[in-house]
């Protein structure tokens, strides 16, 4: 019989996965020429899915944003032969980012609005995010 505890999980060990990914992919019905945006970048889940059937010689692209610098920092090996661009911003700022990047619409644009399973397995909670709850750690 086996006593040991299991290791707390780190950082790199939780893992996004969009529970409603099928779904998503069918309604933006992504073409390889399309520019896409995804509002929420978070763990990389939806936007490697588009990403990964998008042809950069096309034109095909993805603009993401999030407000977490450590999500992005996370991602970052896993997107980096992607079409991807990442800004650190809010979803919010879409015009103005479109505008830079001289893109004048989106094909399709993905807003993941759930909390971040990440946060909550690495007890980020009351970090200032606007949501908070106590656990046995608290």
């Amino acid at each position: 019989m086996n006593n040991r505890q299991s290791e707390p999980k780190t950082k790199s060990s939780t893992e996004h996965v969009p529970v409603l990914l099928q779904k998503v992919l069918e309604q933006l019905d992504v073409q390889k020429d399309g520019v896409y945006f995804d509002g929420t970048f978070g763990g990389a889940g939806y936007s490697i899915a588009i990403a990964t059937q998008l042809d950069a010689k096309s034109g095909g692209q993805l603009i993401a944003t999030d407000v977490d610098a450590a999500a992005i920092e996370r991602a970052k090996e896993k997107i980096k032969d992607l079409p991807i661009k990442v800004y650190q911003k809010n979803f919010s700022e879409i015009a103005l980012i479109a505008q830079q990047e001289s893109i004048t619409g989106f094909d399709g644009i993905v807003v993941d609005l759930g909390i971040s399973s990440d946060h909550l397995a690495n007890g980020q909670t009351g970090s200032g995010r606007g949501f908070s709850f106590k656990n046995e750690n608290e």
